[in-house]
């Protein structure tokens, strides 16, 4: 399981995460990471661990709250993997653990002001991740 122990301060910006963990042992110190590399490293220790509450956690806070970079490449170097490991779960059944992290294709459909909530350009990542291919 992974430690529920993470933590975005929204007041700081900032993710904190239980680097004791024994997900850990074997591997080196963390250095800063950038929110992306942290993100995908989490959603592919959850998508090893079977947890798709993670998965849904963690890919909805990078769409939401990722920081500002141009969308081709975070397309290409985070979410086309993050797509295909999100495309493994049907989440129709899950609840995510805050509104704010609420995504789904229907509600891209259905609701303009939701979308207009987002930075310039999350709209084009948002109807990229959730358009069938």
């Amino acid at each position: 399981m992974l430690y529920k122990t993470n933590t975005f301060d929204p007041l700081d910006k900032k993710i904190y995460i239980d680097f004791g963990s024994p997900l850990r042992k074997d591997e080196p110190p963390l250095k800063l990471m950038y929110s992306y590399d942290l993100g995908i490293y989490l959603i592919r220790e959850a998508d090893k661990l079977k947890e798709k509450e993670r998965v849904y956690d963690w890919t909805a806070f990078l769409i939401a709250y990722g920081e500002d970079d141009d969308t081709e490449k975070l397309i290409k170097k985070y979410f086309k993997e993050i797509k295909k490991i999100w495309s493994k779960y049907d989440y129709s059944d899950y609840e995510p653990i805050h509104e704010s992290l609420t995504v789904s294709r229907e509600l891209l459909d259905e609701a303009d002001d939701w979308k207009d909530t987002f930075e310039d350009g999350r709209e084009d990542l948002l109807d990229w991740f959730f358009d069938e291919e």
